[in-house]
């Protein structure tokens, strides 16, 4: 009969061996080219068996680069029960240790890109280029109203300036203060502008787009030359242009100020503007 301390001894050995064979790895592997089975974890030892692509086996245990498998349950394979496969032949088909058969290639992480602020919201520009100042014909009158003679009529160059600053509701409608001024070499007036409240619309919400735009409010004149002095008026501009880059375009204006009794005034100018959004 066993005595008890060897029983308990025997009882213990069975526990521990059934713990550490419920924690060997478990899995399956889907092998990926032909390779041997061999008996042990070298890749000198003796081969056991040749195994096939596609074949798949159970995963036992593991040892650095080997697995040890065996074919599944209801597998026609009698002349071998066990045997170790390098890792790199095979490929994981479920957990455990086939989990790490073969490396996992890290998952791309799309690179995160800030979206550039598009034209809604706060803005501010400005603008310079040329244009001709289309001066207004006159008449100078004798007491008895006959004509003494006649100027004007004739076209200047003229040296343009645009100042804007608002606010975009949308990417396409932009709303803003805007002062427009052409100085010209007129021999009567230094300079014609308009200020008011201007807006653009831009045929596209992105870059690059055409764009309409117009200003209503009061026009002046101004002459420096001798002192200041200058008359005021209503006055419009109307125009439009083409957004060829972020924040960059070329514009075509015509400015109007209309002073009445032959003084009218009318600059078509051409500007590279830059708007900040």
């Amino acid at each position: 009969m066993m005595s008890k301390p060897v029983f308990h001894l025997v009882a213990l050995l069975t526990l521990v061996a059934a713990t550490r064979a419920g924690a060997q790895p478990a899995g399956l592997v889907r092998v990926l080219r032909a390779a041997a089975v061999v008996e042990q974890p070298a890749g000198d030892a003796r081969p056991v068996a040749t195994v096939n692509a596609g074949e798949v086996f159970e995963v036992l245990d593991e040892k650095d680069s080997w697995l040890l498998v065996r074919p599944p349950n209801g597998s026609r394979t009698p002349e071998w029960r066990t045997g170790w496969l390098n890792r790199a032949s095979v490929e994981p088909m479920s957990g455990g240790a086939a989990s790490s058969a073969r490396p996992t290639a890290p998952v791309p992480v799309p690179e995160v890109t800030e979206k550039p602020r598009g034209r809604k919201g706060f803005i501010i520009g400005a603008g310079a280029g040329a244009g001709v100042h289309a001066t207004p014909t006159f008449n100078v009158l004798d007491r008895f109203g006959r004509v003494l003679s006649s100027g004007g009529g004739d076209n200047k160059l003229a040296i343009s300036i645009d100042f804007n600053v608002g606010y975009a509701p949308g990417e396409q409608f932009l709303l803003y203060y805007s002062n427009k001024a052409a100085f010209t070499t007129d021999d009567r007036v230094d300079a014609v502008g308009v200020t008011g409240v201007g807006v653009t619309y831009m045929f596209r919400p992105t870059t690059p787009s055409a764009f309409v735009s117009g200003t209503v409010g009061g026009g002046a004149t101004r002459t420096f030359i001798g002192g200041s002095s200058g008359q005021t008026g209503p006055g419009f501009s109307i125009g439009g242009g083409y957004e060829f880059a972020r924040h960059l375009s070329v514009n075509g204006d015509a400015i109007l100020v209309r002073l009445g009794a032959g003084q009218d005034h009318t600059v078509y100018k051409f500007s590279l503007n830059y708007l900040f959004y």
